[in-house]
């Protein structure tokens, strides 16, 4: 039949009619019936038709831009509506416009005829990576900018000709109809035919496919696929929920030629490395099989090592591709990689690992790129090398609040508070704009140094101005600040009046505050109120509970939360243990604790012997303490105050030998005494005292007011306990070396600064370790004498002495 008479035959009209209404599927088709046919479906008055008469009805056309045309891909609403199965069809055509889009710091567009351009507003979005696209809508007969963010499903689109620029956003219609909780399907491409993605969703049994145009496979083994595929690729990456739907998407790639894109193979290697529901050593049999890996590839190998429960094998990941480096240009390390691998050095805490990427970053020029650096002084501060990162940060050329925030965090966490607030203060004279981060980091310093008054000033001074006050992270350093500054009452205050929605981290706050100064029954009443406000307890909320329990003595409490643990979903770890053991050892059941730790399913920590040793001092049980000794030196522990205790249990029972076996032992295995320091603030200044220290300007004075104290204690009953003091010595010398302590030097300089002063205000002191049993009762003759509250946080929990008791009951 001439298909030619054929056509004449029947009006055009009619034809174009007909036509119009079939899918686009079908459209495509009857290109190639004709050359007037071909023609006819080229025409706008057909576009027209179309796209109101059709069942697809298009509403949108994205142009990819292709040998100098512009090809455009429509994305239509689903071509039939029946329940059990949706088709998603996209139908294309190609014409040649006069403008161009591309992207040089922010969207442009310009015109071929006038040479000229314009630049296109940011969107208002925090992601950064994603595509532009130029469509036409021939409805409104208008160009329209369409940006593509890989990582949501929310895009944007802007209309160009119109008086005001603006974007809108909308939804990806081709994954609106994907339920998440679906697998993935999919079926292998053929050349120069269109790609098609099944979607099954288990939970209506629905099927939805879409096609995606613009696949093509090129002679060889590169495969290349445009910038619109691309988007809908990577998409489908981030799509993947599970690691079986990683798996079928790797597989597709394998069979579809898509695994040598080096772009979307990274990807993927990505999403199974990094990804809580992928699998690293999936991932590292993906890169095993990679002829020539790219940079890329071994960034995310090394990525998902350093987040994951072995970062030390990230390095080893960096001296491979190190090596390969020498002899392939395709692995060339990049900042990325150092990056990766620095994190991982940090968590792993490998110094010497640290200084030789330091030396890679010096010899690869990458010394100028502002976030490495600060990637790099993060992890010098967490490793405890403060001196390098402080000379890193001087050397550095440009500074970001990032670089900031890493070394006062780092500070902070090495016991510099006071140069961490130094460098606060600089931040604010040189008009840096701080973060939440470093609020968070200041008000940590102030809770370590005990200085209400400075972390009130950042308090006021910058959290309101920034509108923080409603931040909850913000507000949680706030009632950790107040709690370990002693202020538990304004903790509460500050915990009770966040209008915001507090997190489980605003509540195990609150409840640790109350549990270290002893206020076991108001810990606990918060800790029941958490459940009833429907946030479900985790760890540290039961290790916060136990903590309470632990300081007042509620063993038969504290227990019953421990039994309860498991039976809410949450396993005890060491922390628990390690409390529960105290609990019971300090309430004198030493052989039921010893039982508990050699119950345990994991290996006991240190910590809990020596909890069983502390507890085994105070309770004089020598057995115990020498079984509890004997365990700790077992793992090769030499801790300073296992020492001491084992020394205090032998001189309680006034075996001098054996406290003399303690001291050589110590000798020959070089263990040096932590020295006692403690903190007092005064008229805006942070005073520090080291036993029978002599150093300070006013020592003549404390002294005198040492004397002072010790003939009005003496009056009131007070007996020195020399029994504490581990030399073979006369009892008036033991006297004497029990009364300079730094914690009494403290708390006499305070009582000297606020003679005449308020009644109400108390003496507050901050010790690096637990307070000896001597001070202790000092300090309860002091606060009956002087009349004066005395508050004591030593490295365990806060004392409160007042009319000659203290808060914690003689239970500490």
């Amino acid at each position: 039949m001439n298909r030619g008479e054929n056509s004449d035959s029947i009006p055009i009209d009619l034809i174009l009619d007909i036509l119009s209404r079939l899918p686009g599927k079908s459209i495509a088709r009857f290109h190639c019936v004709s050359k007037l046919w071909g023609s006819l479906l080229r025409k706008p008055h057909f576009t027209d038709l179309f796209l109101t008469r059709s069942s697809a009805r298009p509403r949108l056309l994205i142009g990819v831009k292709q040998d100098s045309e512009w090809f455009f891909f429509s994305s239509p609403q689903p071509q039939n509506q029946y329940e059990k199965s949706y088709l998603d069809v996209a139908a294309d055509f190609h014409t040649k416009i006069s403008f161009d889009l591309w992207y040089y710091d922010g969207f442009r567009y310009a015109s071929e005829r006038t040479e000229q351009y314009a630049v296109l507003p940011e969107p208002r979005t925090r992601y950064r990576r994603g595509g532009g696209f130029l469509g036409f809508d021939p409805i409104g007969k208008q160009f329209k900018v369409l940006v593509m963010f890989n990582s949501v499903n929310g895009h944007h689109i802007l209309t160009l000709g119109t008086e005001k620029l603006r974007w809108r956003t909308i939804q990806c219609p081709s994954f609106r109809s994907h339920d998440p909780s679906g697998e993935i399907v999919l079926m292998k491409d053929n050349a120069r035919k269109p790609f098609y993605v099944f979607y099954f969703n288990p939970e209506r049994n629905t099927l939805l496919s879409v096609e995606i145009q613009g696949v093509v496979r090129q002679e060889g083994e590169e495969c290349s696929v445009n910038g619109m595929a691309r988007v809908y690729m990577e998409t489908m990456i981030q799509k993947c929920v599970t690691f079986s739907q990683i798996k079928q998407l790797q597989s597709h790639f394998l069979t579809a030629g898509h695994f040598q894109s080096s772009f979307l193979r990274s990807r993927l290697l990505e999403r199974c490395a990094i990804s809580p529901f992928g699998d690293l050593s999936f991932a590292v049999q993906i890169f095993r099989h990679i002829p020539k890996p790219l940079t890329n590839d071994w960034n995310a190998i090394i990525r998902g090592f350093a987040g994951s429960s072995h970062p030390s094998l990230a390095f080893s990941w960096y001296r491979s591709m190190l090596q390969r480096s020498s002899s392939s240009a395709l692995c060339r390390v990049d900042a990325l990689t150092c990056s990766f691998t620095l994190k991982a050095c940090a968590r792993a805490l490998c110094s010497s690992a640290m200084v030789q990427i330091h030396c890679q970053i010096s010899r690869r020029g990458f010394s100028a790129d502002a976030l490495l650096c600060t990637t790099l002084l993060d992890a010098y501060s967490k490793n405890g090398d403060l001196i390098s990162a402080r000379k890193l940060f001087d050397e550095m050329s440009v500074r970001d609040v990032a670089s900031w925030n890493a070394l006062i965090a780092g500070l902070v966490a090495g016991n510099r508070a006071s140069e961490a607030l130094e460098l606060y203060k600089r931040m604010e004279m040189e008009g840096i704009r701080r973060s939440e981060v470093t609020v968070v980091a200041a008000l940590g310093a102030c809770s370590h140094l005990g200085d209400v008054k400075e972390g009130e000033k950042i308090l006021h001074g910058y959290i309101e101005d920034a509108k923080l006050d409603h931040n909850v992270i913000v507000s949680n350093a706030v009632i950790d600040m107040y709690s370990k500054c002693g202020f538990v009452d304004k903790a509460f205050q500050v915990f009770e009046q966040f209008t915001g929605k507090k997190s489980v981290v605003t509540w195990n706050t609150m409840i640790t505050g109350f549990a270290v100064h002893g206020e076991a029954h108001r810990a606990l009443e918060i800790f029941e109120k958490l459940e009833h406000n429907g946030i479900k307890p985790d760890d540290v909320s039961y290790l916060a509970a136990l903590t309470a329990c632990r300081h007042a003595g509620l063993v038969e409490y504290g227990m019953a939360i421990f039994n309860n643990m498991a039976c809410n979903g949450v396993e005890p770890n060491m922390k628990h243990y390690g409390c529960v053991v105290d609990l019971l050892s300090r309430a004198g059941r030493l052989r039921e604790a010893h039982d508990i730790i050699c119950s345990m399913s994991m290996v006991p920590d240190p910590v809990l012997w020596q909890s069983l040793l502390g507890a085994s001092e105070i309770h004089n049980n020598v057995e115990m303490a020498e079984i509890a000794s004997r365990k700790i030196k077992e793992m090769g522990v030499n801790n300073d105050g296992d020492f001491v205790l084992l020394s205090n249990v032998y001189a309680a029972q006034g075996r001098w030998k054996d406290v003399g076996q303690v001291r050589d032992d110590m000798e020959s295995k070089q263990v040096k005494k932590v020295p006692g320091i403690s903190y007092i603030e005064a008229k805006g200044t942070i005073h520090q005292f080291h036993n029978s220290d002599k150093s300070h300007e006013q020592w003549r004075e404390i002294y005198e007011k040492i004397d002072e104290i010790r003939f009005k204690i003496r009056e009131d009953g007070y007996v020195a306990q020399t029994g504490l003091v581990l030399h073979d010595i006369g009892e008036e010398e033991k006297e004497n070396a029990l009364c300079y302590h730094s914690e009494k030097l403290a708390v006499a300089y305070g009582l000297m600064m606020i003679d005449g002063a308020d009644e109400e205000s108390p003496v507050r002191v901050i010790n690096n370790l637990r307070i000896c049993g001597d001070c202790h009762v000092v300090f309860k003759h002091i606060s009956k004498i002087y009349k004066r509250e005395i508050i004591v946080r030593d490295r365990v929990r806060f004392h409160r002495f007042k009319d000659g008791s203290c808060s914690c009951r003689d239970f500490w």
